[in-house]
């Protein structure tokens, strides 16, 4: 009635410490298995955004130096 049952370990696997590092571990690879995907994306908006600033520049520069062009 109040025997307990031992359980052996046999290898690394038994620990559950092994499988909760194990399922870490593949949750993290899944999450940066994109992160190549995702930095590209990143990297073109950052490009966008350089492009977008530097026509608001213009039309800024422009509007200011009315007489230059018009």
């Amino acid at each position: 009635m109040g025997e307990k049952q031992t359980k052996f370990i046999k290898n690394h696997e038994d620990l559950e410490v092994d499988q909760i590092a194990f399922n870490t571990a593949m949750t993290i690879f899944v999450i940066f298995k994109e992160f190549p995907k995702l930095t590209k994306l990143v990297e073109k908006g950052r490009e966008l955004y350089s492009q977008y600033n530097k026509i608001l520049a213009m039309m800024v520069k422009m509007a200011n130096n009315v007489d230059k062009w018009v």
